[in-house]
């Protein structure tokens, strides 16, 4: 024998036989002795929220909120609040509404909404009463909201509260909060010339919208209507100003170089040039259809639609570059403030750098900043327009100056500074006159050791002034002991007397002589170790 029908509302059953009802799993909680119908009850799951009934335009209409995992819904309908009725969806609803067209005007109904789960739960919302109206009274009939014992009441709907808004240049973006009885809104956009457009589509039931495509600097009205399911509504208006546009904050720059080369000015300045990628990057400005950007390496201006935004090949040296943010309205018009434009200027390339002078007695070229040259050389002309002769010579090569090996006094020559950078890119500096001014050296020092002291000593010149340096054991730091002036009894030695016994000291001493106007200056080292 077999189960003859199953009411999939759940409650009553009729079967021919137990051992069928028990293979399906179907709870059985009694059985009706008169009729002999078996009385099942399927395990319950979460009801439908929000179950309202209200007026259509025939009869009857039913709204309910989601239930997560519910497969479809059913609806029945009783006139007896006591009573769950016979099923109106013999095809199981998808959807969240119902109309009942077959409800007579002028009775009152009862109606339920059960979420049917795939796993058998079935959770039944309701009953909720709803009397449909003759058509000439359905302009005030509106929602319909349960009370307990199945009673409902209707009320007219009430206006959208918390309306506010939040505006930029072309933008207006409302939102507002349900009010009581409300299915649908509706829009509507008055502008300054007193034009009134409603701008939602038909069955709008969000609770925010943002209006696009406006005009910086004016003020538009804007009306928020909720309307009921009778048609009846009611209006909330604000007033919203939009704004004049502004230009992106935070505008910064990273830089790739390429194409490096330096060169070393006539003055010994050392400059550094590269072409390189600059890529832009700025705080996005809310509402902005896009960013203008200008600067060197752009033949015109670009349009750019979110940073960041690369410029390749830039040139060396300062440059400047400018975003505007730009706003477009609905029929596409543009707008940005071109008065205060971001701008940045940044360096391609290395920053001159002011080397130190030449020492033209010694033959010593110095700079500041290789910019990353991994060779240079020193060519030297006995004319400047030449011919140059490579002198470099190992020894005489130092990270920040380079030495001419050989001594010329008494003559005037030119030198040019070769720097040789990976991969094979070189500069040539421009010459630099140097001019020797005769002999001149710091001979004969030699360090005496006693206990307690130490003294230097060396042949004297009695036109020079003499500077004396100590470095203690292997410090790198020098200590200044002082000057001793031209022309002084003592400028043949200086005794060193501030000593720990068992450490080295080294001393440098540096003779400085005017000649023919220029200073001059030959320094000699010497060791000792204290006893």
């Amino acid at each position: 024998m077999s189960i003859l029908s199953v009411h999939r509302a759940g409650l009553v059953a009729t079967a021919l036989c137990l051992p069928c009802l028990a293979a399906a799993q179907i709870p059985i909680s009694g059985r009706n002795l008169r009729t002999g119908t078996i009385i099942m009850t399927r395990p319950a799951g979460p009801a439908p929220a929000g179950l309202l009934a209200g007026a259509a335009a025939q009869g009857a209409r039913l709204t309910w909120q989601a239930v997560a995992a519910a497969a479809v819904y059913r609806v029945y309908r009783s006139t007896d609040p006591g009573t769950q009725g016979p099923e109106l969806t013999p095809t199981p609803l998808g959807q969240l509404e119902y109309v009942d067209g077959t409800a007579s005007s002028g009775a009152t109904y009862y109606y339920r909404v059960a979420a049917d789960y795939q796993d058998g739960r079935l959770g039944t919302a309701g009953p909720v009463a709803f009397t449909p109206a003759a058509p000439a009274t359905l302009a005030t009939s509106t929602l319909s909201s349960p009370l307990p014992g199945g009673v409902a009441v209707r009320s007219p709907v009430s206006m959208p509260t918390g309306l506010t808004s939040a505006v930029n240049p072309t933008s207006v973006a409302l939102s507002w909060s349900p009010p009581v009885g409300a299915q649908w809104f509706e829009v509507a956009r008055t502008n300054p010339a007193g034009a009134r457009t409603v701008i939602t589509p038909q069955a709008f039931s969000g609770l925010r919208l943002t209006d696009v495509g406006l005009d910086p600097g004016l003020a538009y009205r804007y009306e928020v209507t909720a309307i009921g399911m009778a048609g009846d509504r009611a209006t909330a208006q604000t007033t919203a100003t939009t704004t004049l546009p502004t230009n992106p904050g935070g505008l910064a720059a990273s830089i790739t170089l390429h194409n490096v080369q330096a060169q070393i000015t006539p003055t010994l300045n050392v400059l550094s040039t590269a072409s390189g990628d600059v890529t832009l990057n700025w705080n996005p400005v809310a509402g902005a259809a896009l960013y203008q950007v200008s600067g060197p390496g752009l033949s015109l201006p670009r349009d750019v639609p979110a940073p960041p935004f690369t410029i390749a090949d830039a040139p060396p040296g300062l440059v400047t570059y400018s975003v505007l943010a730009y706003f477009v309205n609905s029929v596409n018009r543009r707008f940005a403030d071109p008065t205060k434009p971001s701008r940045l200027t940044v360096r391609i390339g290395s920053e001159p750098v002011d080397a130190s002078s030449s020492d033209r007695d010694g033959g010593v070229t110095q700079w500041a900043n290789r910019h990353g040259a991994s060779d240079i050389r020193l060519f030297i002309g006995f004319r400047p327009e030449g011919p140059y002769t490579d002198i470099t010579r190992a020894g005489y090569v130092y990270p920040y100056q380079i030495q001419d090996p050989d001594r010329r006094p008494g003559r005037t020559v030119w030198y040019k500074v070769l720097s040789i950078f990976p991969g094979g890119p070189v500069a040539w500096a421009v010459p630099i006159q140097a001019t020797r001014y005769g002999e001149f050296n710091l001979t004969g020092l030699t360090a005496t050791v006693r206990p307690g002291s130490i003294q230097l000593s060396w042949d004297p010149n009695a036109s020079a002034w003499y500077h004396i340096l100590r470095w203690v054991g292997s410090s790198t730091a020098f200590e200044d002991m002082g000057i001793i002036p031209a022309g002084s009894w003592l400028n043949s030695f200086f005794r060193d007397t501030r000593l720990s016994a068992g450490t080295k000291y080294k001393y440098s001493v540096c003779a400085t002589l005017v000649v023919s106007g220029n200073q001059v200056s030959k320094c000699a080292n010497v060791e000792a170790v204290a006893q």
